[in-house]
């Protein structure tokens, strides 16, 4: 196993999480990382895979293009007579170019829970930390991470980019203030594992659900 180590400090415990690379002949490795101290916990890997994703930057065509497609995205959103005001600045309303220049200035990581806390299952959560801007960057599609959320959730793709998996416990009335990393590691990572058999179940249920709400069937729950 390939263990990366982003940061050694002193303070909470450190733990390990996942990282499944884009480029499918590159395998996938386990990753540690150490909070400073027990508030850390909660934002200290965001944090560092915002610094991650963002040395990637933008070019200057991809910024042009992702303006564009927030240009595209609020026309499909609104009405064809709130399109205009939406372009024009002297009524008040947010300038597009604006709004999509503050959205390239900042990273961000978008986090999808897929086994979210609950008491029957201990508390656990799993969760996929993924670049939210895999589409301006033009990043290549990760099919592992791809197959990975779609056979555990009732969520599809494509995941575009260097993907994480990170394991947590998070229970407000519980111990540790809550919140603690918990240690995952890639052999976590398979079809055998525990937490993929029970995201499997609840998905399962989900589809079930749905199908008996969409068919009006009362025993929807």
């Amino acid at each position: 196993k390939l263990l990366l180590i982003l940061c050694v400090v002193t303070g909470s415990a450190a733990f390990q999480f996942v990282y499944i690379p884009c480029e499918q002949g590159q395998p996938m490795e386990e990753w540690s990382l150490h909070p400073k101290d027990q508030e850390d916990e909660i934002g200290c890997l965001t944090n560092h895979l915002q610094l991650w994703y963002g040395k990637r930057g933008l070019t200057e065509e991809q910024k042009r293009e992702f303006k564009e497609h927030v240009r595209m995205h609020l026309k499909k959103r609104n009405p064809a007579e709130k399109t205009e005001e939406l372009l024009d600045n002297s009524m008040g309303n947010p300038d597009i170019a604006s709004m999509a220049d503050q959205i390239l200035g900042s990273e961000s990581v978008e986090i999808v829970t897929v086994l979210p806390p609950m008491s029957q299952f201990g508390y656990v959560t799993i969760s996929l930390y993924i670049d939210d801007k895999g589409v301006a960057r033009n990043l290549p599609h990760n099919h592992r991470a791809t197959s990975l959320l779609e056979t555990v959730s009732t969520r599809t793709g494509p995941i575009l980019g260097d993907a994480f998996v990170a394991k947590t416990y998070d229970n407000e009335m519980g111990d540790h203030g809550g919140f603690r990393r918990l240690n995952l590691g890639v052999t976590d990572i398979s079809s055998s594992a525990g937490w993929i058999k029970l995201c499997q179940r609840q998905k399962m249920l989900s589809i079930r659900n749905h199908e008996k709400v969409q068919s009006g069937s009362p025993n929807a729950h």
